[in-house]
Parts: structure tokens; C-alpha cells; sequence
């Protein structure tokens, strides 16, 4: 089991954290959809990580950042199977986490820099708690909303200076590094263990191609979840959508109150 890194500990010197918690969100390209729908009436299933070297599921806390390896890759609308299908999921998950970590740890060699190589990054490792993620939000961002839009503070202070925190606010006001999508600045949330969509799935962003499949349909209806459809040109590129999936869940946060001060 590791140890929780320095970060971590200064974190917890702090005052309980004020700001509301935040859904977790997950990706997938439309071609893994049905599969998704077909467990279980909607399951997210567990796949071994060689990163972490564990069976887990992914959510990044709060955010769309997650990118597949083909995102710059332009396909045609004939075969809309890469196209991007966001989630957002209830906020309790949080509370299952096997992991969480203040960035991407499947993108860890682009911050090699910062949170150094093999062992070193993994001493980010923050406390299991719900209020890990919340913590790294209220110190090193001003608020939910600055963290969603990739805004943090331009200096912080954490008892003692561990260089931990020294090395994460450098990494996260890095803006000429490595254009990985904000993946260095997202909480990154995992769970040892399936999870079903159903009383758990709160919207779902998905191009208007996998609705008109009768099929599909009825299977995202019955999760009665919100469901943000989005049109798919003749050709495109995940990232050539991910302001409008950033717009989509932008919105329906708000509507939630998460961006609401306490």
C-alpha cells in the first residue's frame, strides 16, 4: 500500500474544505457503448492498468479531460464509432476510490519534469477521503469553477513548503509543455470495482448517431438520466470537440449548483 506523499499531508494541515464536491466524469468512444449498456442494464467495467499495475475503472473529478490515443485523428461520420461519448456520475463514487491522484497518472513521463520519474510520481498519491479532491481544489484554485477552466492560483502556501507543493503548482501553471488536455491539472479518480450506471449516471453526452439506434436508445432511456446530444459532422476529431463536450457539462454542473460558493 503506498504512503501518502508530502502533498497530501500539508493538505490535510488545511481547514476543512468549504467547496461543494464535484461529480466524477468518464469517456469512452461510441464503439464501446453498447458493450457498456449491455452489462448489467449499464456497467463500467474494471480493466487492468499497467500503470498502476491493478484492475480499475478511471473518472477524472469534476472534468472532461480524459483524450484516446487517436484523438488528433480526423474519421469519417460513415463510421462514428470513435466518436467522443462523455458521463457524468454521481459525486458519492468518490467515496469507493481505490486511488486518487492531482493528475493523469497514464500521462505521468509527460510531467517527468515536475513530479519526477519512476518512483517519485506515485508519491502524489492523495488520501483515500472524500475531501482529498476538494482539498487540492481550495488550495490551489479559487474555486470549482477556476479549477474546470483550468485557472489556478498564481502562488500558494502549504505548511511547511514541501517541494511536492512547490513542483505541483509549477506543473499546473505550465501552459507551454505538453498540450495533454489539462490531464496534468486533473483529479484523477479510480475505483477496484465495476460500476452500474443505473441510480449513478446523471447525464450523458452523446452524438445524435448512437440515439438513432432504436437499440441504444431505449437502453439510455431506461437509465433516466439527462441526455446532452450533440451532432456529428462529416468529419471530426475528439478534440475537435472537446470545448463542446467542456460547454455541455459546464452547463449541467452549474445547473447543480456545483460551481456555488458555501
Amino acid at each position: 500500500m503506498l504512503v501518502n506523499g508530502c502533498l497530501d499531508k500539508a493538505l490535510l494541515t488545511r481547514p476543512a474544505p468549504s467547496v461543494p464536491l464535484l461529480p466524477l466524469t468518464h469517456a469512452t468512444p461510441a464503439r464501446w457503448l453498447p458493450g457498456i449498456l449491455d452489462q448489467d442494464g449499464g456497467t463500467l467495467a474494471v480493466h487492468h492498468c499497467t500503470t498502476l499495475g491493478a484492475d480499475l475503472v478511471y473518472f477524472f473529478y469534476g472534468r472532461p479531460d480524459y483524450s484516446p490515443k487517436d484523438a488528433d485523428e480526423s474519421h469519417d461520420r460513415n463510421d462514428p464509432a470513435h466518436a467522443p461519448v462523455y458521463m457524468v456520475l454521481s459525486r458519492d463514487l468518490i467515496a469507493q476510490a481505490a486511488n486518487i491522484y492531482p493528475f493523469d497518472t497514464g500521462g505521468h513521463k509527460l510531467y517527468e519534469d515536475h513530479v519526477g520519474g519512476d518512483p517519485a510520481w506515485r508519491n502524489y498519491t492523495l488520501d483515500l477521503g472524500s475531501d482529498s479532491a476538494r482539498r487540492v481544489v481550495e488550495c490551489f484554485y479559487e474555486s470549482n469553477f477556476d479549477y474546470f477552466d483550468y485557472n489556478p492560483k498564481d502562488s500558494v502556501a502549504l505548511a511547511g513548503d514541501p517541494p511536492e507543493m512547490t513542483a505541483y503548482h509549477a506543473l499546473i501553471t505550465n501552459h507551454v509543455e505538453h498540450d495533454d488536455d489539462g490531464r496534468r491539472s486533473a483529479i484523477e479518480v479510480s475505483l477496484a470495482a465495476p460500476v452500474r450506471l443505473m441510480g449513478t449516471l446523471q447525464a450523458i453526452i452523446v452524438p445524435n448517431t448512437v440515439l438513432a439506434n432504436p437499440a441504444m436508445r431505449d437502453a439510455i432511456n431506461a437509465l433516466s438520466c439527462n441526455q446532452l446530444v450533440y451532432s456529428l459532422p462529416g468529419r471530426y476529431s475528439w478534440r475537435g470537440f472537446r470545448e463542446k463536450m467542456r460547454d455541455q457539462i459546464r452547463g449541467f454542473l452549474d445547473s447543480k449548483g456545483c460551481f456555488d460558493a458555501l
